[in-house]
This record gives C-alpha cells, sequence and structure tokens, in this order.
C-alpha cells in the first residue's frame, strides 16, 4: 500500500476463537505459491494444512522459506510474514 497512490481495501469481519490464528502476508510470499490467483491460494492453504504444533514465530519463517524456497531461494517481491496466536483471557 505504501508504494500506491490509491488502494482498494476489502474489510473482512471473521470471529476469532482460543488457539486461532491469523496469517497476514505480502502478495510477494503469497505469488510465491503460484504466481496469485486461486492457484496460489489453494497451494498456500494445502502447505498451511500441514503446519502443526509450531508457535507464530516459527509459523511465520516456515511459510517464509516456504516462499523463498518456491522462487529458487531469491524473492521477486517483497515478502513479508506476521502470525498471530489468539489466547483465551485467563480470569
Amino acid at each position: 500500500a505504501g508504494i500506491l497512490s490509491a488502494i482498494e481495501v476489502e474489510l473482512a469481519h471473521k470471529m476469532l476463537e482460543n488457539g486461532n490464528l491469523m496469517i497476514m502476508m505480502t502478495d510477494g510470499v503469497l505469488d510465491s505459491f503460484g504466481m496469485g490467483g486461486d492457484l496460489a491460494e489453494a497451494r498456500l492453504m494445502e502447505y498451511l494444512k500441514g503446519i502443526s504444533g509450531a508457535n507464530p514465530q516459527q509459523i511465520a519463517d516456515m511459510i517464509l522459506n516456504e516462499g523463498l524456497k518456491n522462487c529458487g531461494g531469491k524473492a521477486r517481491d517483497d515478502m513479508t510474514v506476521l502470525v498471530a496466536k489468539v489466547w483465551r483471557r485467563a480470569a
């Protein structure tokens, strides 16, 4: 968004529950899974389904490393991944 003068924003509301992960990434990471579109999203979802038992930082690192691997080790675009985990607040 920082390099574009006009962007289209899509607002989404999701209810997160205890243990859910929120994963955000730049288009450079998504594109590495299949040059955008539905194929990239499907490949990314399949990859994410294979990840289990890792903390948010490890998951972010795994996604970024897989994206770089998909590009032959050299990023074609900026690649940033942010992963947050939701925990129930203890009383």
